[in-house]
């Protein structure tokens, strides 16, 4: 009986796990291309496709997708063109279940050169495209973040503006990341999220993130389309943490800490182990002085 529980358990944890809706944040669904598709993407996209893509999903309009669960479905199909654009960029880019990310394997302009190949199955897709356009240049000279919080609502907005002639104008849609310095490394906070036609965007802070004495924490905003900014970066310290009076982790003797910091049996130790490898070097040496003569003597 527990076999069959057990292997029952295994047949079905996969599929329930797999069978989770796909939600697609609302920002993320509304997002357009940077640019009108045109036979060039079609082309480009097609190519991307046939090398990334065909091996699941086959070739759109036959239905000959691989057997899989959940099944990877026809691009061509009613179903997956009822997808906005901006939901087939977060399907690609980030991945679910068995469908890979390509996020760090396809570019930003691959992605949606894809979906314009996609597209092309579609005789009543009409495109909707981004005030932003890659095809041309940026129309800012500077662009900046301006970091704010709310601290009832443990809120933090971005701000993002650029220059435009001698004007500072929002910058719509584009992704913004977050993040808080920790001791080994930027802890990410909530999900990169788009800006609104005000250039700002919302992240929720967690409500027990510890900060420093005072509850400051050292955050880090980034646009995230560095092909199309470069690299855009802010920091700003903020109170928005809990304070926390607790020794910094490098305070305190450590193995992993600096010289003067570590443990003094390791430092003691450490001559002592020294000593014997070269003690046991010149032992070895010396006997095979020791065979090398006896060699001679025969």
């Amino acid at each position: 009986m527990i076999r069959y529980i057990l292997l029952l358990t295994i047949l079905l944890v996969p599929s329930l796990l797999f069978s989770q809706e796909w939600i697609v944040p609302e920002d993320r669904a509304a997002q357009l291309s940077p640019f009108e598709f045109s036979s060039e993407s079609f082309s480009a996209g097609e190519s991307v496709y046939m090398l990334n893509c065909k091996s699941c999903h086959g070739d759109p309009g036959k239905a000959n997708y691989q057997a899989l669960v959940p099944a990877p479905g026809d691009p061509a199909s009613e179903k997956f063109q009822l997808n906005s654009d901006g939901s087939l960029q977060f399907r690609i880019s980030e991945g679910h279940g068995l469908m890979p990310s390509f996020k760090k394997v396809l570019s930003p302009n691959d992605i949606w050169n894809v979906i314009s190949y996609i597209r092309s199955f579609n005789d009543n897709y009409k495109q909707e495209v981004a005030l932003i356009s890659k095809l041309s240049n940026v129309k800012w000279s500077e662009i900046k973040i301006i970091l704010d919080t709310d601290s009832d609502k443990h809120l933090v907005t971005a701000e993002v503006t650029g220059l435009e002639g001698k004007e500072w104008t929002p910058v719509p849609n584009t992704e913004v990341s977050i993040s808080a310095l920790r001791y080994f490394g930027d802890l990410t906070i909530d999900r990169p999220k788009m800006t609104d036609e005000s250039g700002t965007v919302a992240f929720e802070m967690p409500h027990d993130l510890p900060g420093d004495s005072t509850g400051n924490i050292l955050l880090t905003a980034r646009l995230t389309d560095i092909d199309l900014f470069g690299e855009i970066i802010t920091q700003k310290e903020l109170a928005i943490g809990l304070p926390t009076d607790v020794p910094a982790l490098n305070s305190q003797r450590a193995m992993w800490n600096i010289g003067r910091k570590a443990p003094v049996w390791l430092l003691m130790a450490y001559p002592g182990v020294v000593l014997t490898v070269w003690a046991f070097i010149f032992f070895v040496l010396l006997q095979l002085r020791k065979v090398y003569h006896l060699g001679e003597d025969e």
